[in-house]
């Protein structure tokens, strides 16, 4: 890594703390009556660094809400995502605070080596890198408190760069399954959304497989019969990387009030046709689920 790119990650840093600052006042707490950071993610930080001070035990039950619930089963506690320890054993809630900060720079730092990887320029690769941090849709999620699903987010130029790694150096066994472990860290950070990040993982892989000059010498039908059969052993190698969240997930799902929702009631919050203007125009003010709004620097990047 030369001068240039320690230089890049400063700026990602400064550009990321300014907006953290920018939006809070740091160290975030998150007042807003609804946020996800109020409600959720700051009460079970400091509900688990409690449990490992008062009983030197990781807490596999919460006794806080009613009856009590599987602490365990809750996404949202974070209790199986690696980096989330972080936070844990510094002070709350400075450290969720600077979790959050360097998944954004880990961001902005990895759609820069993807495209640095795909023979993109520095320049290109930085611009890139600055447009992904500077997404609204993150920062409107931010402002949701929905920090975990902003962790996964920032994840996802890694899987798609460990994939064209893979791709790139088909024999090398490391290389070939890296993107199946990442793939099941974004799913501990944030299962939302693993949906969305796995069917983009996918279909870059077989565009990977099937583009002219980047897929190995084959029919294309027998090269994506292989990619399909590929993924499908990296899924399961994914998914049992993230068992430990998914299968009290599973029990406790099939216990759950939610599991009796309608097809109806789902679809409830789901996007209005017409804020796809969103993309084009910002929606001040609105949901953050509903923000598509993608800036205006990538418009004058175009040029």
């Amino acid at each position: 890594m030369n001068k240039r790119w320690f230089v890049y990650t400063a700026v990602l840093l400064f550009l990321s703390w300014y907006l953290f600052l920018g939006i809070s006042q740091f160290p975030y707490t998150a007042s807003g009556e609804y946020s996800d950071f109020t409600i959720s993610h700051y009460p079970n930080l400091v509900y688990t660094q409690d449990s490992l001070r008062t009983w030197h035990q990781i807490p596999l039950w919460n006794s806080m809400i009613l009856s009590g619930n599987p602490f365990a089963a809750d996404p949202l506690s974070s209790l199986w995502y690696l980096p989330y320890w972080l936070a844990i054993v510094l002070p709350a809630p400075f450290g969720l605070n600077l979790l959050t900060i360097l998944h954004l720079v880990a961001g902005g730092l990895g759609l820069a080596v993807f495209a640095k990887s795909m023979g993109y320029t520095d320049l290109a690769a930085y611009a890139g890198g600055i447009v992904f941090l500077l997404m609204p849709k993150l920062y409107a999620h931010f402002g949701a408190g929905h920090v975990s699903l902003i962790w996964a987010v920032c994840l996802t130029p890694w899987l798609l760069f460990l994939e064209y790694r893979a791709n790139a150096s088909p024999k090398s066994v490391v290389n070939t399954y890296l993107p199946a472990f990442m793939a099941g860290l974004i799913l501990l950070a944030d299962i939302r959304w693993g949906v969305w990040s796995w069917l983009l993982w996918w279909s870059y892989a077989l565009y990977l497989s099937l583009k002219p000059g980047l897929r190995v010498p084959g029919k294309w039908y027998i090269l994506f019969a292989r990619t399909i059969f590929l993924k499908l052993k990296q899924g399961v190698i994914a998914v049992l990387a993230a068992s430990p969240l998914l299968l009290p997930l599973i029990q406790f799902t099939s216990l759950s009030t939610r599991g009796s929702i309608t097809p109806a009631d789902t679809l409830t919050l789901s996007l209005p046709p017409a804020s796809l203007f969103g993309f084009f125009f910002p929606n001040f003010g609105g949901s953050a689920e509903w923000t598509t709004y993608f800036g205006i620097i990538p418009v004058f990047l175009l040029f």
